[in-house]
């Protein structure tokens, strides 16, 4: 949870001691460090990988060929770190890629190894490489720490020439053959991973329906949104079933639209048991349709529909229109709610229907061959040259950490050999798994490593001195370990340690090392990595502050896009373009899931560079509100219940010009003298409600306009009205673009 910290005014208590300051951040490194994220367990790839990994051992074992067992082992390693889910043809591309650059850059270290020069200048240029390609997202920055992985490990045992094409070819034949088994169910079933997406947002929309609390549903939706694209998008292959899925997932929004708005009218209305019973009925109805819609999605066959759900929402809506036009006068409030929550019955029935959708894959119906050779090649349809040009700069947070990690590296490799610390190699296989862009993650992590070591190191000496393993038990603890690697890669960093320690002691058991040298040699480079990359990140550090700026910034431009969008879509409704409100609306969300995770970062950062952290929480939490009135108007123009209201267009357009200045406003440093000149919205939004009167376009402009003013107050700036235009001149609506980016 992030705890508001501002910089102090003059009436403000004076800030706690130093000594509190570091403790509260040693909290919340203690926090992040012990926190298993549940959704990010990964059991079943786990056992998928570690299962491939005991298998070429054992048969090493076996034939009496064990090297060729290990040689095949570290590829499928290499591979199944990239094994990032998404559709086949993602895994296909991130884990054949990351096994070729891994095979390369073993060939590369294999030769040059026995050079200390040669070693320490190209690992720092391996890791200023792999620091860069994080630029490129997390499909690139994978493959480049592979590739760093694959030459650090080869260049620690140098050979000649012949020796490397075969440690190439073993990594490329491990790789290969666990790609081969994680995309094995392609045939049989192709849309697998799309079925299960789609499935799972409905399962957490369903959840926080009946438990309003942070469950995921906007990244999943996002998630899904980018996996469905990766295989039956814009740009490529276009199948009926992508066109069930893609449906269902646009529905999904609108179900969420018609919630949003029902949430808001029953936070204004006053309390009626009977109505509010109602209401709570008709949410439990809600998520049993919405449970039962993931059930057929992830089947991809028909379940039955949950024909009492559907029938207990329609009853409750009944009953809530019952109970509006009971009251006399009629409550307009408790009318919309009618509306809304009949139209929301509409919504789970289509998708419902969309959800039983039992097509199978489907015949292209545009060739999308090159287009998948496009994308292998790219890695996204962003030219990636064009993005690492970008990046080329010392303000980019991409570059600097690319520079931090190519010289921590050097220097580790550096250490090692000029050292000759035993098994030196795991001073920069520390600092790669430790040092990352940020402070709370680098230093989180350093503190996790260390604690996983100490762990796993405790936990394979007391198995090789219970039961003195032979090979093939040899081959299961390895297994054993490489589940937990995988399992808890992304849920909890000091687990994956402790797994990853106890599988290489395993595996250096196989040369007849004693595992309990390995495990002291090993305790001992992991210290000094860990503080090396620490020491790195210290010198020369990349404060969240920065960033959160920028990423509030830009939710604030991705939303004025939204607002833009969907005020056009009612001031006309005959020209609402629902494909550009989607594409808006996806791109806010987005950006608030950015500006969260970045907000996240920033609360572990030092109190020092904390003192903004209060204005970008205020900043979120009117960027909330302004999305759910947004919400609320799309879901009644997804309705076909809007009729024409010309008389918004002014107040569209200041809404526009008010968040083009708050966007600047926003990427600027607080300054106390800062004013920032808006329009006069709140007059602008009176005169719109004497002209169309009471109703959803009044309630939700009142809410926009409220939400806007308090933004501009959270940035510390003194709004300054503008001239409004006078009463019934006419105003062009500004075009759906990227302006004010």
């Amino acid at each position: 949870m992030l705890v508001p910290v501002s910089a102090p005014s003059p009436g403000d208590p004076q800030p706690a001691p130093s000594s509190d300051r570091a403790d509260s951040v040693r909290t919340r490194i203690l926090a992040r460090a012990l926190r298993v994220d549940r959704q990010g367990l990964a059991v079943a790839t786990g056992l998928r990988n570690a299962a491939f990994i005991g298998a070429v051992l054992a048969a090493g074992v076996a034939t009496g060929h064990v090297k060729v067992g290990l040689g095949l082992a570290g590829g499928a390693i290499f591979a199944g770190f990239a094994d990032l889910g998404g559709s086949y043809g993602a895994r296909l591309r991130s884990m054949g890629l990351a096994t070729a650059a891994a095979a390369l850059s073993a060939w590369v270290g294999t030769v040059t190894g026995s050079s200390d020069v040669a070693a320490v200048a190209l690992m720092g240029a391996w890791g200023v490489g792999a620091g860069l390609l994080a630029a490129l997202g997390m499909e690139a920055s994978f493959i480049g720490i592979q590739a760093a992985l694959g030459l650090l490990l080869a260049s620690a045992f140098p050979a000649g020439a012949e020796e490397a094409l075969v440690r190439s070819a073993m990594v490329l034949a491990g790789g290969g053959g666990l790609t081969l088994i994680a995309v094995g169910l392609w045939p049989f079933r192709p849309a697998g991973p799309q079925r299960d997406a789609a499935a799972g947002v409905y399962r957490l929309l369903a959840d926080h329906v009946a438990d309003p609390q942070p469950s995921g549903f906007a990244r999943a939706r996002i998630a899904a949104g980018q996996l469905l694209a990766d295989t039956v998008g814009r740009a490529g292959p276009h199948t009926e079933l992508g066109e069930a899925l893609q449906g269902a997932l646009d529905q999904v929004d609108r179900i969420y639209g018609e919630l949003v708005a029902l949430e808001q009218l029953q936070d204004e209305a006053d309390r009626r048991p009977r109505l509010d019973a109602a209401l709570d009925a008709l949410r439990r109805a809600t998520a049993g349709c919405l449970r039962a819609c993931a059930v057929q999605l992830a089947a991809g066959r028909t379940s039955g529909p949950d024909r009492e759900a559907l029938a207990a929402a329609h009853d409750a809506a009944e009953r809530l229109g019952a109970g509006a036009h009971a009251e006399s006068p009629p409550d307009a409030r408790r009318l919309a709610m009618a509306e809304h929550a009949i139209a929301l019955c509409g919504q789970l029935r289509a998708a419902e229907e969309l959800s039983r959708a039992r097509v199978g894959h489907g015949r292209p119906r545009a060739a999308g061959g090159w287009v998948a050779l496009r994308r292998f090649a790219t890695l996204g349809s962003r030219s990636p040259l064009a993005v690492l040009r970008a990046n080329l700069d010392w303000g980019s947070p991409a570059m600097r950490h690319g520079l931090r990690l190519g010289v921590a590296l050097a220097a580790g490799v550096a250490l090692a050999r000029g050292f000759g610390i035993p098994h030196g190699y795991w001073v920069p296989l520390t600092v790669i798994f430790v040092l990352r862009p940020d402070y709370g993650e680098t230093f989180s992590r350093g503190a996790q490593r260390y604690a996983g070591t100490v762990l796993g190191a405790g936990v394979a000496t007391l198995l090789a001195a219970a039961i003195v393993p032979g090979g093939y038990a040899l081959a299961a603890l390895v297994a054993l370990m490489a589940w937990g690697m995988f399992a808890f890669f992304y849920a909890n960093y000091a687990l994956f340690t402790a797994s990853i320690t106890a599988m290489i002691v395993f595996l250096v058991a196989f040369s007849a090392v004693s595992p309990y040298v390995a495990v002291l040699n090993r305790l001992e480079a992991t210290a000094i990595g860990a503080a090396l990359a620490m020491a790195a990140y210290a010198l020369w550090p990349t404060w969240e502050r920065k960033t959160a700026r920028e990423t509030v910034a830009r939710l604030l431009a991705d939303q004025r896009d939204y607002a833009r969008a969907v005020l056009g879509g009612v001031v006309a409704p005959a020209a609402f373009d629902a494909p550009a409100i989607r594409r808006a609306r996806m791109a806010s969300r987005l950006a608030r899931t950015n500006a969260e995770a970045s907000l996240e970062r920033l609360a572990a950062d030092p109190a020092s560079q904390r003192r903004d952290a209060g204005r970008f929480i205020g900043l979120l939490a009117s960027t909330r509100r302004t999305a759910a009135a947004l919400l609320a108007l799309e879901a009644c123009l997804q309705d076909g219940a809007m009729r024409p209201t010309p008389e918004l267009e002014p107040l569209a357009r200041q809404v526009d010009e008010a968040m083009a200045r708050l966007v600047h406003a926003a990427r600027e440093p607080a300054r106390g003298d800062q004013e920032i000149a808006l329009p006069a919205l709140r007059a602008t939004q009176r005169r719109l409600v004497d002209a169309v009167g009471p109703g959803e376009v009044a309630r939700e402009t009142d809410r926009l306009v409220d939400a806007l003013d308090t933004l501009a107050h959270v940035l510390g700036a003194r709004a300054r009205p503008v001239a409004a235009p006078a009463a019934g001149a006419s105003v062009a609506l500004p075009r759906l673009s990227s302006s004010g980016r």
